[in-house]
């Protein structure tokens, strides 16, 4: 099997979180505990459970009807392994309920797709995909974190994490977002994803998620990108691969 570049396998790491995880309270609510994740990061206000639903039911009222959104974002990755900070960027679709497509743009190509109870993520570079099955038993933890930012129902998701409101200090002023926390660690393989919000319009403008080894994937939507019930091609939600990928299922 061909070997993967370091910047790949960073990348590899990143697509695992996005496969895996497819599983409006006043400021003075927040608490004044901080966490601070890096050196580079801003400290992370932790406040209490019913502002972090209001944000999420906010979310839901927003985007629970509609059926397609597609967008553009940017992502940062960083790997405490290697010492590498990955700048990448791509598009993403989402047709309601269940289905997903992530591309990412070169020198990172690469496509994750959750369809038909499966995940798939296929790399280029290693003329491979990996297909996982969802498991229906506990299918919100196995979401997409973007699609919990989109409208997911909040009652669901409450029972598969802790929520807590979030908020930290930017050039903009405060953002605040929604803190979410498997309340069953042994079925995630993250520990936590943070959903930062535009309180103002409800739009989810940004996605953290710290995984379990203290890497850190960080998901900016381009705002300007988004779209919202436009048609979507259901050919991008089909499981065609290169006919000379070849396909390894992963239990």
């Amino acid at each position: 099997m061909v070997q993967p570049k370091r910047g790949m396998r960073v990348l590899i790491s990143l697509l695992c979180v996005w496969a895996a995880v497819t599983a409006l309270a006043k400021s003075e609510s927040v608490s004044t505990a901080t966490l601070v994740r890096n050196d580079n990061e801003q400290s992370v206000r932790v406040g209490d459970s019913k502002g972090g639903i209001q944000l999420l039911r906010q979310l839901e009222k927003v985007y629970g009807p509609a059926k397609t959104i597609k967008g553009r974002f940017v992502q940062t990755t960083v790997d405490k392994t290697f010492g590498e900070k990955i700048e990448s960027k791509g598009s993403f679709a989402i047709n309601k309920p269940n289905k997903l497509r992530v591309d990412y743009d070169p020198p990172y190509s690469s496509v994750l797709l959750v369809t038909e109870g499966f995940s798939y993520r296929y790399i280029p570079e290693l003329k491979q995909v990996e297909r996982y099955r969802i498991n229906a038993e506990n299918p919100i933890v196995q979401t997409n974190y973007m699609m919990l930012g989109f409208g997911a129902r909040t009652e669901d998701v409450l029972q598969a994490y802790e929520v807590k409101r979030i908020e930290k200090s930017t050039r903009g002023g405060e953002t605040a977002g929604i803190r979410l926390t498997p309340r069953n660690p042994d079925v995630a393989a993250f520990k936590t994803i943070d959903i930062y919000v535009d309180e103002k319009e409800g739009i989810p403008l940004e996605f953290v998620v710290l995984q379990m080894d203290g890497n850190e994937i960080v998901a900016r939507i381009v705002r300007e990108s988004l779209q919202v019930d436009q048609p979507l091609d259901e050919r991008l939600f089909k499981p065609v691969f290169p006919k000379d990928a070849q396909i390894v299922d992963i239990r």
